[in-house]
């Protein structure tokens, strides 16, 4: 079957109009609260910071578990009907953008900035963070996922999607399952408010 422009997919839903990039700077705010002399003013700006920092680092975890449950649909709906993915925008990077491009940094940096948030808010503020431990599944999903697709520089079809491990279970979707998913996405991206991705309950 020839593939035409009405058996073409989107790359992209609708997701990257909600895109964030966490702060490059979120380490150095930590560093300065450890050199601040007391430990009120340690307590209170680690709980000012937290204020901040979480909601990016849900803005971040719903993007990427959207990018998921987004390619697992394209993959399995049209397991036997391939499509023609369109709107990838890496492929037409040039060769030399190609080869710096690692998505896995950004989301080791994420992940490392957890880990560190995590044991100050347990010494500052003697509990865990406001961070829900779910995201750094979704995370480190995310990071086998571009690792798996070489960061996308050269997906085309959907039968070249490759899954991470947990969403193996889609496999087991109905048609009706998978149609469900597709109307809740484009239900989200409408109302523009990603992180009601979180609670679809599809990922488990």
């Amino acid at each position: 079957m020839s593939l035409t422009e009405t058996t073409k997919v989107k790359f992209d839903p609708g997701f990257s109009q909600f895109s964030t990039d966490f702060p490059k700077e979120a380490y150095s705010y930590l560093d300065e609260i450890s050199s601040l002399k007391q430990n009120h003013q340690k307590k209170f700006a680690f709980t000012h910071l937290e204020s901040q920092v979480v909601p990016i680092i849900k803005q971040c975890a719903s993007f990427q578990l959207g990018c998921i449950l987004w390619g697992s649909y394209l993959f399995w709906k049209y397991k036997n009907d391939t499509r023609e993915i369109e709107g990838n925008t890496v492929i037409s990077l040039s060769e030399e953008e190609k080869s710096t491009l690692n998505y896995s940094d950004e989301i080791d940096f994420i992940l490392g900035f957890i880990d560190k948030f995590e044991k100050s808010a347990k010494f500052y503020l003697k509990r865990s963070s406001r961070i829900d431990p779910a995201y750094i599944k979704y995370f480190e999903s995310y990071k086998q996922f571009v690792k798996l697709n070489d960061d996308f520089k050269n997906l085309k079809l959907t039968s070249e999607i490759k899954l991470p491990d947990e969403v193996a279970h889609f496999e087991n979707h109905s048609e009706q399952k998978l149609n469900e998913l597709k109307q809740k996405i484009d239900e989200i991206i409408n109302l523009g408010n990603l992180e009601n991705i979180l609670h679809i309950s599809f990922y488990n």
